[in-house]
């Protein structure tokens, strides 16, 4: 046996002897998100419930986030760290997002009385994204059926039956936790999307009593840093509830904060893309023509831009960046000690 392989045995070795450390959290973690991914597929295939691929895209997302946080404690084989993954995952988020403008549709239709011609205009929508789907789906069947997917399951099974690490998975997960989560929220506390729709004055606080036409053209001019900031607190999220059982309520309260900002951010997100749906199939003057939609959409957008910038003003202020900072560091042990 040569010296690189007796010395990745001797570490196998000891990562096994002791659960709580990084490799040994990592590789459960790993094979957890893994294993609920890969058992959605003949679900997904047959196309019976938009829940499975839900499911799927949303284990698959996990499990990136995993293999991206611990990439520096785990030796994995190259199929887990190409581009295979992220095309599966795009395949799927493809379909699935039509998916979610379908049942949105669907549900705006049911739960609001439209004139006939309001109907007839958004059967027409509902039926051009259908057939948006259907194409999306041929694409995504075909990548789920490709060598490349097979050879991405193998290779994960056959790591997590037979894992390599490197040195730092020996660190205690407890120890090591605050280290992994302060750069991400860093990073996060950092983003420009924050600064959307604020005074360009110290402290920096949300625009008070912005109009309509102000909001709009804020949103015209900023959505996608809205948008990526959306993107960016997913992932702390994901990576976040990583370590849930780590900490203590306070923590878990503030991951669920996250997923609330997620959310109102989404929406906003949801009515940009809806908007494009809707003057694709029926042309610019399509809040015309849906005249129930247009208003919905108005009404909702002030409440939206409300409850952003109440939840801006929170993560702007100094007090609650420290609070939020400290909460990384008081792990459930930390606090025992």
């Amino acid at each position: 046996m040569s010296a690189s392989l007796k010395s990745q045995s001797r570490l196998l070795k000891r990562v096994l002897a002791n659960p709580d450390c990084l490799g040994a959290y990592a590789h459960r973690t790993v094979q957890k998100h893994f294993k609920k991914a890969i058992k959605q597929k003949r679900r997904v295939l047959k196309d019976t419930d938009p829940e499975a691929l839900h499911q799927m895209r949303v284990g698959l997302r996990r499990l990136r986030a995993a293999i991206e946080l611990f990439d520096h404690a785990v030796d994995l084989p190259a199929p887990l760290r190409d581009r295979s993954l992220a095309k599966i995952a795009r395949r799927l988020g493809g379909v699935r997002d039509l998916d979610v403008l379908l049942l949105w549709l669907q549900n705006f239709c049911q739960t609001t009385e439209l004139s006939d011609a309001e109907q007839t205009a958004l059967q027409r929508v509902e039926a051009d994204i259908h057939q948006q789907r259907q194409k999306r789906f041929r694409r995504m069947r075909r990548e789920l059926k490709r060598d490349r997917y097979a050879d991405w399951v193998e290779a994960t099974q056959q790591w997590l039956a037979e894992p390599r690490y490197r040195l730092p998975a020996l660190i205690p997960i407890e120890l090591v936790a605050p280290d992994l989560l302060l750069p991400l929220v860093g990073e996060m506390l950092q983003h420009p999307g924050w600064l959307v729709g604020t005074a360009q004055t110290q402290p920096l606080r949300p625009l008070k009593r912005m109009s309509l036409q102000q909001i709009n053209r804020c949103l015209a001019a900023q959505s996608d840093l809205l948008h990526d900031l959306r993107k960016r607190m997913k992932h702390l999220r994901y990576q976040s509830e990583f370590f849930i059982d780590l900490y203590t309520p306070a923590y878990a309260a503030l991951v669920k904060d996250f997923r609330q900002l997620q959310d109102t951010l989404g929406s906003l997100q949801d009515e940009a893309v809806i908007s494009d749906c809707l003057a694709q199939t029926l042309g610019s003057t399509w809040a015309e023509q849906v005249p129930s939609l247009a208003q919905f959409f108005t009404q909702e957008r002030r409440q939206l831009w409300k409850a952003w910038q109440a939840m801006q003003a929170q993560y702007l202020d100094p007090a609650f960046r420290q609070q939020l900072r400290q909460a990384m560091l008081r792990s459930r042990e930390a606090m025992s000690a």
